[in-house]
C-alpha cells in the first residue's frame, strides 16, 4: 500500500480526522464563550455608564450620582472578578485542545515528516506553553484584570470622597492607584497559581515533548 492510499483507506486516519474536527469544534466554542463573556461584561459597564449620567443630568447634581456609583463600581467588580476567573479557566482550556490537536498531527508527521513545515506549529503535545500569550483569551483576560484594577482604584477614591467630601486632597488619589496596583498583582499571582497547577496536571498526558526537553 503506498502513502496515498494509506492516507485515504486506513481506518485509524478517518478516526485521527474526527478527533481533529471535534477538538477543534471544542476549540472555537471556548474561544467564542470567552468573547461573549467579555462583550456582556462592557456592555454592562457601557449600560451602567450612561444611567449614572443620566442621573446625574437629572439631578443636576454631579454628587448625587456618588452613592449611586459606589453600588455600581461594587457590582462591576465582583462581574469583573468571576469574568477574569473565567477567561482563565478558558485559556487553560484552549492550551490543552491546541496541544491534543498538536498531538494528532504528529500521528500525521510520523507517517510522512514532510508534513511538518505545513503545520504552523510543532508537532508536540506540550507546545504551546501555557504562559505564552497566543490565543485570544490572554488579551481577554489582561483587559478585564485591567479593569478590575482601575475599577477598585475609583472605588476607594469614591468612598473617601464620601467619608471626606472636603478633604479631598492628591494623598487620596495616591491610594486609589496603590489600591488598583494592589488588585492587579492579585489577579496576576491568582492567574499564575492555576497556570502552573493546570501545567502539573498536563504534563502527565504529554507523549511527546519537544525534543530540546527530552533528556
Amino acid at each position: 500500500m503506498n502513502r496515498k492510499e494509506y492516507f485515504s483507506d486506513d481506518v485509524s486516519v478517518d478516526a485521527m480526522l474526527a478527533e481533529h474536527e471535534r477538538i477543534s469544534t471544542l476549540y472555537l466554542y471556548n474561544r467564542e464563550v470567552g468573547e461573549k463573556r467579555t462583550s456582556v461584561y462592557m456592555t454592562i459597564i457601557s449600560l451602567g455608564a450612561m444611567i449614572l449620567l443620566g442621573i446625574a443630568q437629572f439631578q443636576g447634581d454631579a454628587t448625587a450620582v456618588i452613592e449611586p456609583g459606589i453600588v455600581f463600581l461594587i457590582g462591576i467588580i465582583i462581574l469583573g472578578i468571576l469574568t477574569f476567573q473565567r477567561l482563565v479557566e478558558r485559556r487553560i482550556r484552549a492550551i490543552e485542545y491546541l496541544r491534543a490537536i498538536n498531538r494528532i498531527h504528529r500521528y500525521f508527521v510520523d507517517e510522512d515528516p514532510s508534513l511538518q513545515r505545513y503545520y504552523y506549529w510543532p508537532s508536540n503535545d506540550d507546545f504551546p506553553d501555557i504562559d505564552k500569550k497566543v490565543i485570544i483569551s490572554a488579551g481577554l483576560s489582561d483587559i478585564i484584570a485591567l479593569l478590575n484594577s482601575l475599577f477598585s482604584g475609583i472605588l476607594f477614591v469614591t468612598f473617601e470622597f464620601l467619608l471626606t467630601p472636603f478633604f479631598f486632597h492628591i494623598a487620596i488619589i495616591a491610594g486609589g492607584i496603590i489600591v488598583g496596583v494592589i488588585v492587579w498583582f492579585l489577579q496576576r499571582a491568582y492567574e499564575r497559581k492555576h497556570f502552573r497547577a493546570a501545567e502539573r496536571e498536563m504534563f502527565a498526558k504529554i507523549r511527546f515533548p519537544l525534543a530540546s526537553e527530552v533528556d
